[in-house]
């Protein structure tokens, strides 16, 4: 929580590309790396936003069809972010 977003948007990356080679092993620490993501996603950086997409694209990735499990924690995250640039666009 103490770091600056410069280093958490380079984590976020890290974790994703660890994600892709890792792949369906990833499943026992979703419920975390989600609580990780709802934390940081009402931030104001849009870098950041993105670096979470990102990081979800590749967990939906490798999850295939067992990310459906997991759509109603981030579906209303990405709706929020997309109704927010709609607003503000």
């Amino acid at each position: 929580k103490s770091m600056n977003d410069n280093s958490i948007i380079d984590l976020i990356n890290h974790l994703g590309s660890l994600i892709g080679y890792i792949k369906k092993h990833i499943e026992p620490y979703l419920n975390s790396i989600l609580s990780f993501i709802e934390s940081y996603w009402n931030s104001n950086e849009i870098r950041m936003i993105v670096a979470l997409i990102d990081l979800v694209q590749s967990i939906a990735n490798v999850m295939d069809i067992e990310f459906k499990l997991f759509l109603p924690r981030v579906l209303p995250l990405i709706l929020k972010q997309v109704i927010i640039l709609k607003l503000y666009s």
